[in-house]
């Protein structure tokens, strides 16, 4: 775990592509949320869990509607833009939205209700 930030920090633009199937409605792929920690740009497809929604709100990076050539040719034209985004706006949208802290009020928050 230690040497992620490492490890992430050879990279200018993280992509994070899987095949969406039923399983993968409900996944939430931890590398994203270490890429934006690090300030990484993210290209990622839709079908996988919220990740539209995450990369959509914290504006730091690109959803591809498939795996097509088509999809992937029109993000390799947007590969300069992506590596525009400055990582200081990309951990700081990404910490309000991704935190630790965060999740844990939220998490805290369902198991009182549940418990009432």
């Amino acid at each position: 775990r230690k040497d992620i930030p490492n490890l992430l920090s050879a990279i200018d633009i993280l992509t994070a592509f899987s095949n969406p199937t039923y399983a993968k409605l409900s996944m939430s792929p931890t590398k994203i949320g270490e890429a934006f920690a690090c300030g990484i740009p993210v290209i990622s497809n839709e079908g996988i869990g919220d990740v539209k929604d995450i990369i959509n709100t914290i504006q730091g990076g690109l959803v591809l509607k498939d795996l097509s050539d088509e999809s992937l040719k029109e993000a390799s034209h947007k590969i300069k833009s992506l590596k525009e985004i400055k990582p200081r706006f990309i951990r700081e949208r990404s910490r309000e939205l991704l935190c630790l802290e965060r999740a844990s009020r939220l998490y805290r928050n369902v198991y009182t209700r549940l418990n009432q």
